[in-house]
């Protein structure tokens, strides 16, 4: 597994997409997921640069992977916080050539949304929340459309669960909260 791992995306595109193959096969049995996402070095990373690539196959096995290590719970945080994998897959999303690309990278987006601490790192990713905005817009009626509404409606739910929370801490302690209001203040003579 390693020497896969460290020979991906050094090979000839064509051959580098047989590898990110295997890597989604490997995904697909539950009980691999906690360990190809633990114990195997650089095993994401090798998903997020083939996720990355120009080669269209390469992406699309990316984003299998990925769909499949994602519908694991243990997996979802570690996912969400790898460095350029929600880029990825929002590059993903906007590349509408392959529509079992982009609704694989849907479908990612969706399970990684479902955990309430993945917020932040969705609504921080750049343009990840306008280009769900954009697909949930089509009116094409299709499963696109629906799948980037449903994650819309998922972030927008943590953030009402995160505010309501908030006000009832609020509620509970006194807060000092900001107010905009002019304040006096002695120069440092």
């Amino acid at each position: 597994m390693n020497t896969l791992v460290r020979t991906s995306n050094t090979m000839d595109p064509s051959a580098n997409a047989v590898g990110i193959a295997i890597f989604a096969e490997l995904t697909r049995h539950p009980q691999n997921s906690l360990h190809l996402v633990y114990q195997v070095p650089h095993f994401i990373r090798s998903l997020v640069n083939a996720a990355s690539s120009t080669n269209v196959e390469c992406r699309k096995y990316a984003c299998f992977a990925f769909q499949n290590l994602a519908c694991e719970s243990g997996c979802r945080q570690e996912l969400a916080t790898t460095p350029g994998l929600l880029s990825a897959l929002d590059r993903c999303l906007v590349q509408e050539v392959q529509e079992t690309e982009q609704l694989s990278a849907l479908l990612t987006m969706k399970s990684i949304s479902e955990d309430p601490s993945n917020f932040i790192h969705l609504s921080n990713t750049h343009g990840c929340i306008q280009t769900l905005i954009r697909l949930a817009n089509k009116d094409d009626n299709s499963r696109a459309q629906y799948e980037a509404a449903d994650i819309l409606a998922t972030l927008s739910h943590w953030m009402i669960a995160s505010a309501t929370a908030a006000m009832k801490f609020q509620e509970d302690e006194v807060l000092h909260v900001p107010v905009i209001r002019v304040e006096g203040w002695n120069q440092f003579q």
